[in-house]
């Protein structure tokens, strides 16, 4: 089922789509921020964004990758709706949940337009550890941005990201760069962002048609040996949240 947000001005529009809560498109200004996802995708998912959990590779063995919510049916737990003139009344909120190996799981978007003319797309994730015993989680989100792999990004350079190799995934600490990672396109910026350090590793990849800034809470942990540190696990009863936000600005 489709899901559509917008602001008052209906200049920042979202869809989402409750098989796997992927947002398939994000445009401000008729401006696509996101990969838009074509018709009949499929399980090939390289459009959008979508929640990993766990992120890259479900074990150091595992051919699969990014978990199965991307993938399983969600529910509309809440959309917020507010009138506007002369028309049908929008939602600039939706809240999506569903159940994944004993946690459940609340996902939160909204949308809206700054003073400043930015648009964003604000995220939210909740785990909650429903089994007597702890679970490991280590989420992220994977979203597919409207930038050229090889339009110039001087911000990898600081970084220390090689753009000429982002077929293969380059993963940093940005634990300590609050604003995060402020893309150049030909019409503006894209920053990505997740304020509160929830999600510090960025991974930074590409198909050759996007380029993917993805934060997460641990980077491929999954894909690596030997025993995982603690704050990978979720306690019984515990709630873990992770935040990010994805800015567009247009220049004037």
């Amino acid at each position: 089922m489709r899901v559509s947000l917008a602001n008052r001005d209906a200049s920042v529009m979202v869809d989402l789509d409750t098989d796997g809560a992927h947002v398939t498109c994000f445009t401000h200004k008729d401006t696509d921020v996101l990969v838009p996802r074509p018709p009949r995708a499929g399980n090939k998912i390289r459009s959008g964004m979508f929640i990993a959990d766990p992120f890259g590779p479900d074990s150091p063995a595992a051919t699969s990758k990014h978990g199965p919510l991307r993938h399983q049916p969600w529910e509309v737990a809440e959309l917020r709706h507010y009138a506007v003139e002369a028309g049908e009344p929008y939602a600039d909120k939706a809240v999506l949940t569903t159940t994944d190996r004993g946690v459940h799981v609340r996902a939160s978007y909204r949308v809206e337009e700054m003073r400043s003319g930015s648009a964003v797309l604000s995220a939210r994730l909740a785990l909650t550890n429903t089994l007597d015993k702890p679970v490991r989680r280590t989420p992220g989100y994977h979203p597919y941005l409207m930038v050229s792999p090889d339009y110039p990004q001087p911000i990898l350079n600081i970084l220390g990201i090689d753009q000429g190799r982002l077929d293969e995934p380059q993963i940093i600490d940005l634990s300590t760069r609050k604003r995060g990672v402020e893309l150049q396109t030909p019409e503006g910026f894209i920053n990505v962002v997740s304020y509160d350090g929830s999600l510090p590793q960025y991974c930074f990849w590409s198909d050759g048609v996007s380029l993917c800034v993805e934060p997460t809470s641990h980077g491929a942990a999954n894909s690596k040996p030997g025993r995982p540190s603690k704050n990978q696990y979720i306690e019984p009863g515990e709630t873990r949240r992770f935040m990010m936000s994805i800015f567009h600005s247009i220049r004037e």
